[in-house]
């Protein structure tokens, strides 16, 4: 299979898929229902495609990473970058806070995880995936003490935080990985695979119990939800699906994107979703109902991920336009 990573390098395919499905920048915010987000800030530093954003657990900052091989720390409130973290020798592909938001982790193509101290901006360590691997995606424990990283090895790697030992590999996926993410009590992962599945692991026993099919494409992201009892995956099959974790089931499919979905996201109250896309647009989704309330296109290029804040008020994404806006609700 061809390096999917290798493919969004090609800006001559890039330009020719972006013709070919007619995928325009307008910049306008339609609507319906009772939720509406807009645009309140647009972040701006980063010289390349932004590709991660996460908030820290109170809120007040946001982590982005980019293919210009850094990350940036910056202040929800006043919109302004406060760090400039710098290291990785390729494109940085996602990066997120430990839970008591003392520290940043990253993955990069490059083949390294690497973990900054958020204060000070300073790398705290690095640990080498492997000497022919890249690393998609890389997240902390809720308790900080373990590291997962999804590769492209068709692996996840597990390596302790604190003797950045490898502790185990959590093998089944036959194509590499997209992304990864803890429950919340960290005794699960869910994965999201370029071989259409997900995928849920027992970390205790580094097994994995569950397989969810049912995608026609790559899935891109999964993430649990709603105290762990869903599961929400985006696919290149232009789909968001909710997955009941208990049953396995496919419970509802959300469908409007005009092209591939990159990311999909929960709001902790499981009220809302939202999700990003190779069409330029961010959608909010009624859960209960499946119906879009809300299409965003003030993106000018593909948006790769998009967060709700902890406290469900405001939406951060990251795009290919090397912006990061922030979204509140009206």
């Amino acid at each position: 299979m061809q390096n999917l990573g290798d493919k969004f390098c090609d800006k001559i395919k890039m330009f020719s898929l972006l013709k070919k499905f007619g995928f325009q920048n307008r910049r306008t915010i339609s609507s319906s229902g009772g939720h509406c987000f807009r645009l309140l800030k647009t972040l701006e530093g980063h010289r390349d495609w932004c590709t991660f954003v996460s908030y820290n657990k109170e809120g007040n900052l946001i982590v982005s990473s980019s293919t210009d091989r850094s990350l940036k720390v910056w202040n929800v409130e006043s919109g302004e970058c406060i760090k400039t973290l710098k290291g990785h020798t390729n494109k940085v592909n996602s990066a997120v806070f430990s839970s008591d938001g003392r520290f940043i982790l990253s993955a990069s193509s490059d083949k390294t995880i690497r973990v900054w101290n958020t204060e000070s901006g300073e790398e705290e360590y690095t640990i080498d995936t492997s000497i022919s691997d890249v690393c998609t995606m890389a997240v902390f424990s809720p308790d900080s003490k373990l590291i997962a990283a999804g590769c492209h090895d068709h692996k996840i790697k597990i390596y302790n935080a604190e003797t950045k030992a490898l502790i185990g590999e959590l093998e089944g996926h036959e194509e590499m990985i997209n992304s990864c993410f803890f429950n919340s009590d960290g005794s699960l992962i869910v994965s999201a695979s370029a071989d259409k599945t997900v995928r849920v692991w027992n970390i205790a026993t580094m097994e994995c119990i569950c397989v969810l099919r049912g995608h026609s494409g790559y899935v891109w992201s999964a993430v649990f939800a709603c105290n762990d009892q869903y599961i929400v995956s985006a696919s290149t099959d232009r789909s968001i699906k909710i997955w009941d974790y208990n049953s396995g089931e496919c419970v509802k499919v959300l469908k409007g994107h005009k092209g591939w979905v990159r990311f999909a996201s929960a709001s902790d109250d499981f009220s809302l979703i939202v999700s990003t896309s190779l069409d330029n647009t961010i959608k909010i989704w009624n859960t209960e109902s499946g119906e879009c309330i809300q299409t965003i296109e003030d993106n000018k290029d593909w948006v790769y991920a998009a967060v709700f804040s902890p406290d469900g008020k405001h939406i951060a994404s990251a795009s290919r336009d090397r912006e990061i806006h922030i979204y509140g609700l009206k």
